[in-house]
């Protein structure tokens, strides 16, 4: 099955004196389960005068500036299903990761009442139903500006590579406008960090040398940020988003199913728990096929797609919601991509509180020592031959085969007289030379193709065979303020929709006044 979806990476730090000087300027904390132990995502972290506030990684972890904190407030931590938990800043180390444990805490649906009533028993599928055919209604139809931190990277096992992070502004036109046509983006703040690895040759464009394994895009830039507003399906609940939510108001209902958890509060407002299971009708979902990749073509096997929605009991208004697809092997369960989303109550409107979207990629591993490659092509007229000079020595015993070569000239087929070779050099004897290649110049050279196939080189490296990495993608935006009353960005300040955040790099000045990096930590054995 073709998977129609727009996909956002981790970076490994270079000296332990700018770490050093990390724990100096920053408090830094990891939240965990009490009881699992297992670290919290998403949580929200905020003082207590409600001035600052951040989101945990994907590992619990949060950094707070030092600077900007007044060490007489409290912070109160906050995430969906677990005990607020509150702590002094006082109290924080500042030359280590303070770790904190909250506690699960859980409702049952007969034990809630809203408005004075108990909740009605509809079903789990009737709840979702409600919940997407109100969105409309339910959200913000006017403009709004949202300004927040952003960041992109690319996680290398646990490394984390080309980290780019950025305050921005987001201007919508509302929910009733196209996303895509019309939200602009401008950039106030940013640029990589430097604590972590940056690798330029992994600065690519979605294409030929950036696939998605075992699905793909119609989307051919290589801005993070646009590919992450195109997978919001609540702010595009009109478009096709990505398998296997696609239309929300639609295929999600149709190609679902739906289990009722209970009920958990998201400030202090009690919302349906629903667990969702992608399970369309008439499809054999362990029907095994192929999908071509950078690097050939791979084996498909079953997919799953499951997650969670959490739909306020009252307006319906879906607050948060977990998405995952994966590619399932006989061994293991592969994750394909990944949504993790957020809505809060501004003004009795939910706007994005924050969105996350993750999703395997392959690319070339363009630092690869054993890459073997044809490296110039030159013509000799003296000697009458074509010379295909390579990056390494070539195995003299790979190089005899005429049909390892195919070369053509002004759409003419050049075939070979006789082969010999030199260290690294291929000379070709060209028949018909004088008549073929006699009248060749430099500025001719786009109309000869030369292509070659199993040739080595000395140290047993075939020809062409780049060697590929895999990584995830992540992109996401964290959001710190929501405003209705604000002057629109103009269009020269907007970025482009198709170029890398990186070609808007913006360190110039100050960071703007109450935005935070949320950086992510670093292991002490990745460094």
């Amino acid at each position: 099955m073709k998977k129609t979806f727009l996909l956002f990476v981790v970076l490994q730090l270079t000296s332990s004196l700018f770490c050093i000087a990390q724990q100096q300027e920053y408090f830094r904390g990891q939240i965990f389960d009490s009881k699992t132990l297992q670290p919290i995502p998403f949580a929200t972290v905020t003082s207590s005068d409600k001035n600052f506030g951040v989101i945990t990684n994907e590992n619990g972890s949060f950094v707070l500036p030092k600077t900007s904190i007044d060490t007489n407030l409290n912070i109160l931590i906050r995430c969906v299903g677990y005990e607020h938990k509150t702590i002094k800043i006082s109290e924080f180390n500042t030359f280590k990761v303070n770790v904190f444990h909250i506690n699960l805490k859980e409702y049952l649906i007969e034990e809630v009442k809203v408005s004075g009533k108990r909740l009605e028993g509809k079903s789990a599928k009737e709840i979702v139903s409600i919940a997407v055919n109100s969105i409309e209604k339910n959200y913000p139809q006017n403009p709004f500006l949202l300004s927040g931190y952003y960041r992109d990277y690319l996680k290398i096992n646990t490394n984390y590579i080309n980290l780019f992070e950025a305050i921005v502004d987001l201007e919508d036109k509302g929910f009733n406008t196209s996303d895509i046509d019309n939200t602009k983006i401008r950039m106030n703040y940013g640029g990589f960090n430097n604590s972590f690895t940056i690798d330029f040759t992994k600065v690519v464009d979605y294409g030929k040398n950036k696939v998605i394994p075992y699905g793909s895009t119609k989307y051919t830039g290589g801005n993070e940020f646009f590919f992450l507003l195109q997978h919001n399906p609540i702010r595009n609940y009109k478009e096709k988003t990505f398998d296997f939510i696609n239309e929300i108001q639609y295929d999600f209902l149709a190609d679902h199913q739906f289990r009722s958890l209970g009920i958990e509060y998201i400030d202090d407002l009690p919302c349906y728990k629903i667990e969702l299971k992608y399970s369309k009708p008439g499809i054999d979902e362990h029907k095994i096929g192929v999908e071509k990749t950078i690097i050939g073509l791979k084996n498909i096997m079953s997919y799953k797609a499951k997650g969670y929605i959490y739909i306020q009991a009252e307006t319906y208004k879906i607050f948060r919601l977990n998405y995952q697809v994966y590619n399932s092997g006989k061994s293991s369960d592969v994750k394909l991509w990944e949504l993790n989303m957020e809505y809060r109550d501004h003004n009795g409107l939910p706007y994005l509180n924050y969105i996350s979207f993750n999703n395997l990629v392959e690319m070339p591993e363009w630092d690869d020592k054993g890459y073997f490659y044809l490296k110039s092509t030159e013509v000799d007229k003296q000697n009458k031959t074509l010379n295909l000079i390579f990056n390494n020595k070539v195995n003299p015993n790979s190089v005899s085969r005429f049909k390892n070569y195919r070369l053509e000239y002004d759409g003419n087929r050049l075939k070979i007289d006789n082969i010999t070779l030199a260290d690294s050099c291929v000379s070709l004897a060209i028949q018909s030379f004088d008549e073929l290649l006699g009248s060749f110049e430099m500025h001719y050279s786009s109309r000869l193709k030369v292509n070659v196939k199993n040739i080595e080189d000395c140290y047993g490296n075939k020809v062409n065979d780049l060697k590929s990495i895999v990584a995830y993608q992540y992109r996401e935006f964290f959001v710190n303020d929501v405003k209705t009353d604000f002057q629109p960005i103009k269009i020269d300040q907007c970025i482009d929709q198709v170029r890398p955040m990186i070609y808007f790099t913006k360190k110039n000045g100050k960071i703007p006044s109450g935005a935070y990096f949320n950086s992510p930590l670093i292991d002490k054995n990745d460094m």
